[in-house]
């Protein structure tokens, strides 16, 4: 069956929600109608200001989750390793 992935054990999962898959095929003369024009992709309700201002405040999310990520970096660096805690203080080892 083309398009069709039809091996192993999860072999009909490849076409779950796509009933008219055979109306989809590459060598099918009606795709056009099936498929959008690259010219039909943007959106007419979301802006070009709203796609700048989301854009800008994700940067600037980042941006500061980035310099929290440094600052506690840093101070986990600045207070050193921890000290080793002695268990058999002043004993000799046991074997």
């Amino acid at each position: 069956m083309e398009g069709k992935f039809v091996g192993g054990p999860m072999a009909g999962v490849s076409v779950i929600g796509q009933p008219n898959i055979e109306e989809r095929r590459l060598d099918n003369p009606g795709l056009s109608t099936v498929c959008s024009n690259t010219r039909d992709g943007y959106s007419k309700v979301v802006s070009s200001g709203d796609t700048i201002f989301t854009l800008i405040g994700f940067t600037g999310l980042y941006f500061v989750l980035g310099l929290l990520f440094l600052y506690l970096v840093g101070r986990e660096i600045g207070h050193g390793p921890e000290e080793e805690i002695a268990v058999n203080e002043g004993k000799a080892p046991a074997l």
